[in-house]
């Protein structure tokens, strides 16, 4: 059966579309699950060899394994910021799990043999394996130890079902491909009818029509250039009029010619209003014909709602003028056009984002225009919201890092155009890991976005802020005059909106923050030179109480260096044990004796000489050094004390400053009694010295740690108490030996009536509770007459002895053993 012109452009253009939209998505689905593996697969090993650095750095200062505190949390930071990865552990050679970024896979063996035996292996590599019926993929990458063994091996991974489902989603953009590739063969398939059916049918009508109405003219011809069935069909008619020239023709046979004409239009027409692209027809700017589809588009009910208007009416006036140029080219002569990024303006007043094909069309001997519209508007929020979601924080709608570089550099190129300035602000929450922990995530990311709510009232439109992870976040205030005068008042803004309470957990709590801020160009002229010193500057803030801001100075610069240099010292001193310990005696005022002796340590700098603990003690806290530095001097002071007693002096108690890293260090009992056990020390003469703002922060843990500290018979004191924050019902709970009266308090008795006050508060607190009592910093006899009167219990300071060398305490402790204790120089 022979088919139809009409039918074969069809069915052939149905088929290759069909064909063509099939092989796309097998091949792009083919590509997509290869190269996303792969992909998912480079993220994992780049993500493992990045901890492997930060582990193998830590182990560098010979720090156990095991000790490495919030590894689980550098693992959970891991999987957190890298979408697509699974999960991220450590492993020792046997397979056991040291940390994960969930906590409770710690101490679990590995089960999978694939990824056992690529660990004990020591080697780096990619194990697939199945673990609960799932197909995981895993980048194993070893951990080598100072010494160069192999320690540990990190493994970071992601299930295949990942990339499964990010394959069904890559065939759902297919299937929205391929729409589209069948609207756009839709649209050709119009344009094709067009060229080939509606110009030869509309030519061949008029001459019918011309004929009709002279019917005596048996010379008039049908004119159709067009090769095909209307071609044929005009020739066709042609010859029955030659016929009817020369012979009689029949009435019938001219109506069987004038209606299959009229069947070939009627069967364009049904074309025309069923096709699912909206067509439009417009002839002296005014719409003349709109397609059922046009209507659903523009959401008109009835046809005159539309007929009769201007086509430019329903453009958006942005893009009215590209459209009206486009169609006054086809009046003028052009064939066809396209247009994209058009927006139109539907009846209800919805905008649509479309595209447009346009074609030359005659209607009723007129120059006209047809267009085909495509509405892509769903398919434009899909791209702008993948967009979005790579160049913005999820959790907080604020940029990210990266599309803060890109307007930071750009903000820089007009500031060096123009000769002005640009400000960098670098802002870090105090305390927000206080809050994180003890209230959960949660209500950490509820705090975070309400902050970013409030930085973004804070400043003007054009200014960026950003978040670039945890709780810092960037400001980039934009076009500031020459002389900046703008940025303090800004500054307090945001410092004043900050402050405000917010309710978390039913309780409002209130945050603080330290800001630091550069100015382009004299505090650097490039993105990266400018966040340093901001950065840098923000730490300074923090070193100043927090809750302020400050500038970038050269001079903060120099500042950091040398920290940067005492850390690298530091460390170098760990390593050579450039330690050593003086002792600061404590007295009993009843008996006069020599009670105990607390460890003080010294860094014995090799070109400085003796550097004080307040000069290094905080940069050992915040490297983290603090931990093999106090298990030092813990050990020294233990084995010490063993010493004097081995040379038979009374019982001296040793006493020893916990820092609050080495409190919260997982294991704390266990390291105290491996401790005393290797130096034959009496429990009993070991006392460990807390300070308040150690423990309140997690009272429950930090009770349970007390406690297994007292069951190994080791005395805990409070120093510095009555600077903190405790409660008195908190205070009950802790299983105390002493309390220790804050140096400062005693520097104004007895001259002071509040420090009276307050210190003989703290005497009779700790007598009712059963406690001895013991002042710090006693420098003057009046001082000592003070605490004799009210019932303090020891004392210590420079009017006993300033802290000494150990060496020295055997000849101290002789030469006033058996008499009241009467101050004396040494």
């Amino acid at each position: 059966m022979k088919l139809s012109l009409q039918t074969r452009v069809v069915v052939i253009a149905t088929v290759a579309m069909l064909v063509a939209v099939s092989s796309i998505l097998v091949a792009s689905g083919y590509v997509f699950v290869r190269e996303h593996t792969v992909a998912l697969t480079s993220r994992s090993v780049a993500i493992a060899t990045s901890l492997r650095v930060q582990m193998e750095r830590l182990l560098q200062y010979g720090i156990p394994i095991e000790n490495l505190i919030g590894f689980d949390a550098q693992c959970q930071e891991a999987v957190e910021a890298y979408p697509g990865i699974d999960f991220a552990m450590v492993v020792d050679n046997n397979g056991t799990v040291l940390f994960h970024n969930e906590a409770r896979n710690r101490g679990h063996r590995l089960a999978a043999p694939a990824l056992l035996e690529l660990v004990e292996s020591g080697e780096q590599g990619v194990a697939l394996y199945t673990r609960n019926g799932i197909e995981n993929y895993a980048a194993v990458v070893p951990v080598a130890g100072p010494e160069g063994l192999l320690k540990a091996a990190i493994i970071v991974g992601f299930p295949s079902s990942l990339v499964a489902s990010k394959a069904r989603g890559m065939l759902g953009i297919g299937v929205g491909i391929g729409i589209i590739f069948m609207a756009l063969g839709a649209m050709a398939l119009v344009v094709a009818l067009s060229a080939l059916v509606t110009r030869p049918l509309t030519r061949l009508i008029t001459s019918l029509d011309e004929i009709r109405h002279s019917a005596t003219d048996l010379t008039r011809r049908v004119s159709v250039t067009t090769n095909g069935e209307i071609q044929r069909l005009a020739r066709t008619f042609n010859g029955l009029m030659e016929d009817l020239q020369s012979t009689t023709v029949s009435k019938a046979e001219l109506e069987n010619a004038l209606h299959a004409l009229q069947e070939t239009e009627e069967r364009y027409r049904r074309v025309v209003e069923t096709s699912p692209s909206a067509i439009l027809v417009d002839c002296d700017n005014h719409l003349v014909f709109v397609n059922p589809a046009g209507h659903r588009l523009l959401g008109a009910e009835l046809t005159g709602q539309l007929l009769g208007k201007p086509l430019i009416e329903f453009v958006h006036p942005d893009s009215r003028q590209k459209i009206q140029q486009h169609i006054e080219s086809l009046y003028q002569g052009a064939q066809t056009f396209q247009a994209t990024d058009i927006q139109l303006i539907r009846l209800d007043g919805t905008v649509l984002d479309v595209e447009i094909t346009g074609i030359a069309f005659v209607y009723d001997d007129k120059p006209a225009a047809q267009v085909v519209v495509h509405d892509v508007t769903v398919a434009r929020q899909k791209t702008e919201a993948l967009e979005h979601i790579a160049s913005h924080d999820i959790l907080t709608g604020l940029p990210n890092r990266s599309l803060m570089l890109d307007r930071l550099n750009s903000a820089l190129a007009f500031a060096q155009r123009y000769s002005r300035c640009t400000t960098v602000v670098f802002l870090d929450l105090d305390n927000f890991k206080f809050i994180n922990d003890s209230l959960g995530h949660a209500h950490g990311d509820m705090l975070l976005k309400a902050v970013a709510g409030r930085l973004a009232e804070c400043v003007r439109e054009v200014d960026t802020v950003a978040r670039l992870g945890g709780d810092e976040f960037v400001v980039i205030l934009f076009d500031q005059p020459e002389l900046n005068t703008d940025v303090i008042p800004v500054l307090e803004r945001i410092r004043g909106s900050i402050r405000q309470p917010l309710a978390l957990g039913g309780r409002e709590y209130s945050v603080t923050s330290s800001i630091g801020f550069a100015v382009y160009p004299e505090d650097g002229t490039d993105a990266e030179t400018l966040l340093r010193n901001a950065d840098e500057a923000m730490y300074k803030a923090k070193e100043l109480g927090r809750d302020n801001y400050q500038p970038y100075s050269k001079d903060l610069h120099k500042r950091i260096t040398q920290r940067l240099s005492l850390h690298n010292a530091l460390r170098q001193a760990v390593d050579r044990q450039e330690f050593v310990i003086h002792y600061l005696p404590q007295v009993e005022l009843l008996s006069g004796r020599f009670v105990a002796m607390e460890a003080l340590v010294r860094w014995n700098h090799p070109e400085q000489g003796l550097i004080t603990p307040e000069q290094f003690i905080p940069v050992a806290e915040e490297t983290g050094l603090i931990l093999p530095l106090g298990e030092y001097v813990l050990h020294a002071a233990c084995a010490q004390a063993r010493e004097w007693a081995d040379q038979g002096l009374p019982h001296l108690r040793v006493a020893v400053n916990l820092s609050p890293r080495q409190f919260r260090q997982a294991g704390l009992p266990g390291t105290i009694e491996t401790i005393l056990h290797g130096s034959g020390l009496d429990p009993g003469l070991l006392e460990l010295e807390l300070t308040e703002g150690l423990f309140m922060r997690n009272l429950d843990e930090s009770i349970h740690t007390m406690t297994a500290i007292r069951e190994l018979g080791v005395g805990l004191s409070i120093d510095d108490f009555g600077t903190g924050y405790s409660s008195l019902a908190a205070l009950k709970q802790f299983p105390l030996n002493r309390l220790k009266i804050a140096q400062a308090f005693m520097h104004d008795i007895p001259d002071d009536a509040d420090s009276i006050a307050i210190a003989k508060s703290i005497i009779a607190l700790g007598h009712s509770m059963k406690i001895r009592v013991s002042a710090e910093g006693v420098e003057t006899l009046r001082q000592l007459h003070f605490l004799q009167a009210s019932g303090c219990d020891e004392i210590q300071g420079y009017l006993v002895s300033r802290p000494i060398p150990p060496e020295r305490i055997p000849d101290l402790v002789t030469r006033n053993r058996d008499f009241m204790w009467v101050p004396r120089e040494l």
